[in-house]
């Protein structure tokens, strides 16, 4: 009886421990999440501005396709682009990141002005994507 006793206080322990175990993982994950270092380049605010700034005129532009006019965003981005490049006051690896960043941007507003409406609405969408992916690679 007592070995009965014994063996079921042990299998009790062993599964509280195993209950405990999911918890004690999770909050270790997020321990170590919280604390690893911000990787992200460092961008000057110019750049970080400019950026948003686009982000700003294709969601307005998205938000109403009757008054879409390609020619209009290709200028307003162009002239976004090359303040972001005027203004720039980045060196080392930081600048070669946002070089490999902005030279597809410069191809993709270069799309937008192309006489096809759906190719350069794709270009517009293109563009929406990699510049959502702006904040995940700089700070």
């Amino acid at each position: 009886m007592i070995k009965k006793l014994i063996v079921i206080a042990a299998l009790f322990v062993a599964n509280a421990c195993s209950d405990n175990a999911p918890h004690h993982n999770e909050t270790q994950a997020k321990d170590e999440q919280s604390a690893k270092p911000d990787t992200r380049v460092t961008a000057n605010a110019a750049t970080t501005q400019g950026i948003s700034k686009m982000k700003i005129l294709i969601r307005d532009f998205q938000a109403d396709p009757a008054k879409a006019d390609f020619a209009t965003l290709q200028a307003q981005l162009d002239s976004e682009f090359n303040t972001i490049l005027q203004k720039c006051t980045m060196k080392g690896a930081d600048h070669d990141q946002l070089h490999h960043f902005l030279v597809p941007v410069q191809e993709m507003i270069k799309g937008i002005s192309h006489h096809d409406t759906t190719y350069a609405g794709d270009q517009v969408a293109k563009l929406s994507r990699h510049l959502e992916t702006y904040d995940s690679i700089f700070r």
